[in-house]
């Protein structure tokens, strides 16, 4: 079961952003944001790189034009690198032409002195290209493939233009210089549409992620609202709230262990409401007998010939209601781990022949057989010897209870060890008889506290209902385990294992909470 609590206005801002819209944000940071600086990061290295091989793909034009110009210069060009002949410069401007074509980019072919002989398109303001004809002569190439300020170039190339240039030889002298520019919006634009594919792909991307961020945030704080409420629920006394189970990550791990917390602390709740009222019950029936008893005496109802006898039950009431009492605390005690065991060795064929005489004893000669059964390797444990003969003892008493006369019960020790036929590091005992047997149904519920098949406890010699928890508690103390088998009609066989060496504190399992300790029990 679920249920919601409401959350006030003033809650909500007192506590400033929601985790959802926190969890929100951290996304878009890492989904948003940081692919935006990492997108023009490399928008910038992109252009960049598309302008230095742009520069490099002027710069071999450039070399190419200077060395078909260098083979004929000295022939067709006079002293100062104009045109000789009119063929000459037709010669010349188609080499130009060819070149601009060619790389979409300005051309310009100046002689020694710096004066541009020819260029293409006219329409350009070569003149702005004197500071890079003059870097070519001078030093052979042009230093700046995307033009600063140091390199001198006025607007429009300023900022604007990819260069390369390359000088003229002949015999090994700079007779002339070939410059080719080309705007970077030209550059840019080879680029234009992958970049656009590339924006229109990128905000679909973020819108998706947008998207995604907030159903990611939403999944990851739906439970935590869900086990915040249920929590409110349980610490105002509803221990019936439950987190919706989720996926399997580490927040439905979360709520599935919250929903265990949950139902583990409406049992604890539950038996000790049960527990409250069996001991209620346990307390009243002896003590409305008593006061009934009391009060019958005060009034002299009872005839002198009973009198010591109705003493007599009043005795027996108070035997059991001090039995009862007894058996609380030391169980209470047990739970808590507050028992200290004396542990000393002990021999395995003593500790059950011990129980079985004293069960002789209770019944005298009319009764069921009390019968034993040690095997050779049953050997030595490391054990509390009266906490171990009051388990056995107390197995023998219940056994006594549901069997009839011509029935038998036996005892039975020996070593044993997981998957191994006999010998081994643990020593098992059995206690089987040829009783009534117990139901399906209340096997599981045999070792909790007051639960009894026996509803109406009108047995002679009934007990408290608490024997089989305390002996629960002492095997466990011990690092051991008990169980039963039986089958209706048949019998019962509770086995107890118990390790050789004593109990070790990784064997001992901490105490646990029934979640029916207020119901009857067969046996105890």
């Amino acid at each position: 079961m679920s249920a919601r609590v409401p959350v006030s206005g003033a809650e909500r801002r007192s506590g400033g952003w929601s985790l959802r819209w926190k969890v929100f944000g951290a996304f878009v940071l890492v989904s948003v944001v940081a692919p935006l600086l990492a997108a023009g990061i490399g928008q910038r290295v992109v252009l960049r790189t598309l302008e230095v091989q742009s520069h490099a793909r002027l710069v071999a034009t450039a070399r190419g034009i200077a060395g078909q110009l260098g083979r004929t210069w000295t022939l067709q060009y006079d002293a100062s690198g104009a045109p000789a002949t009119a063929a000459a410069d037709t010669r010349l401007h188609d080499v130009v032409v060819v070149a601009a074509e060619a790389t979409g980019a300005v051309v310009a072919v100046a002689g020694e002195d710096g004066v541009v002989l020819v260029s293409f398109p006219r329409r350009r303001d070569v003149t702005a290209m004197g500071p890079a004809i003059r870097e070519v002569l001078s030093v052979g190439h042009v230093q700046c493939a995307m033009p600063s300020k140091r390199c001198g170039l006025p607007t429009p190339f300023h900022v604007r233009t990819v260069l390369g240039g390359y000088p003229i030889r002949v015999a090994g002298v700079t007779v002339g210089a070939v410059v080719l520019a080309s705007p970077v919006r030209e550059v840019q634009a080879a680029a234009l549409f992958p970049q656009k594919v590339f924006f229109e792909s990128w905000m679909f991307g973020i819108a998706l992620s947008l998207l995604l961020g907030l159903v990611l945030a939403g999944g990851i704080t739906r439970p935590l609202r869900a086990m915040a409420q249920a929590a409110e629920g349980i610490s105002r006394g509803d221990f019936r709230h439950r987190v919706p189970p989720g996926p399997r990550d580490e927040i439905g791990l979360l709520a599935a262990a919250f929903n265990r917390m949950a139902g583990r602390l409406e049992r604890v709740l539950a038996a000790r409401r049960d527990l409250l009222a069996a001991v209620s019950h346990e307390l009243r029936t002896p003590l409305t007998s008593i006061q009934g008893f009391v009060q019958a005496l005060r009034d002299g109802v009872v005839d002198e010939e009973a009198v010591e006898r109705t003493y007599g039950i009043i005795d027996e009431e108070i035997a059991r209601l001090r039995r009862l009492i007894e058996d609380l605390f030391e169980l209470a005690k047990l739970e808590a781990g507050q028992v200290t065991l004396r542990l000393l060795p002990c021999a395995a064929a003593e500790l059950v022949e011990s129980a079985a005489e004293r069960g002789r004893a209770l019944i005298g000669r009319d009764g069921p057989v009390i019968a034993l059964d040690v095997a050779g390797d049953a050997g030595v444990l490391l054990a509390d010897p009266d906490r171990i003969f009051q388990v056995l003892s107390n197995l023998v008493q219940n056994a006594l209870r549901f069997t009839p006369a011509q029935g038998r019960i036996t005892l039975r020790a020996r070593g044993w060890e997981p998957g191994a036929p006999a010998g081994g590091e643990r020593v098992r005992f059995e206690v089987e008889d040829t009783g009534v047997g117990i139901a399906p149904e209340d096997v599981e519920h045999i070792f909790e506290r007051f639960y009894t098949v026996d509803r109406s406890r009108s047995r002679p010699n009934a007990g408290t209902g608490l024997g089989l928890a305390i002996a629960r508690e002492i095997v466990r103390a011990h690092g051991g385990t008990i169980s039963v088998e039986s089958r209706v009609g048949q019998g019962s066989t509770f086995r107890i294992d118990l390790p050789r060496s004593g109990p070790r504190a990784a064997e001992v399992p901490p105490p646990q909470a029934t979640s029916a300790a207020g119901r009857r029990g067969r046996r105890g």
